[in-house]
């Protein structure tokens, strides 16, 4: 089963937001769908700690942007030092006074607007080089494939990164 599928048709964005809470995501999915605009897949981790990670990893082809709580515990940097270490992503931090992106989008009144404005102006969080390494270690190290599947496997690992990166010159 592959959860990207279930996006395909459905879904006309590369971007996948994801939020720390369930209803910040169900917020900005009916802010999209009630404008009638490109939609992000948005999906809700339900909390740092018990984020599924392996399930994000589903929808590899979409670029995640990271809508992080504007609160004092930093459950949100967390979250996104946890996905540094399979992703590369986008993040920003929910702009005062609003502590999460639910808020940030009822009291917005052109929410989506809004919001692509966050999303135009977030960082790039690149995956952590320790955590690529890890990931080579592994395909170098599996038994049961040709030398040449190996460095295939590699390549396309090392391509992927580059492409997730973006553009180094013109």
């Amino acid at each position: 089963f592959n959860p990207a599928e279930l996006a395909v048709g459905k879904v006309r964005h590369q971007n996948a937001l994801v939020a720390e809470g369930e209803f910040d995501a169900l917020t900005a999915m009916s802010a999209f769908l009630a404008a009638d605009k490109p939609t992000p897949l948005c999906l809700g981790v339900g909390g740092v700690d018990t984020a599924d990670l392996k399930a994000l990893a589903g929808f590899k082809d979409f670029t995640f942007v990271l809508a992080q709580d504007n609160d004092l515990n930093k459950a949100g940097e967390k979250l996104a030092e946890r996905m540094a270490e399979q992703f590369t992503f986008r993040r920003f931090v929910t702009p005062a006074p609003d502590k999460d992106i639910d808020e940030f989008l009822r009291r917005s009144t052109k929410p989506v607007d809004a919001l692509m404005k966050l999303v135009e102006g977030s960082e790039w969080v690149y995956r952590a080089e320790k955590a690529i390494a890890k990931d080579i270690k592994a395909i170098r190290s599996e038994p049961k494939k040709l030398d040449v599947e190996r460095k295939e496997a590699v390549a396309d690992l090392l391509l992927d990164e580059l492409r997730r990166r973006g553009t180094f010159y013109k």
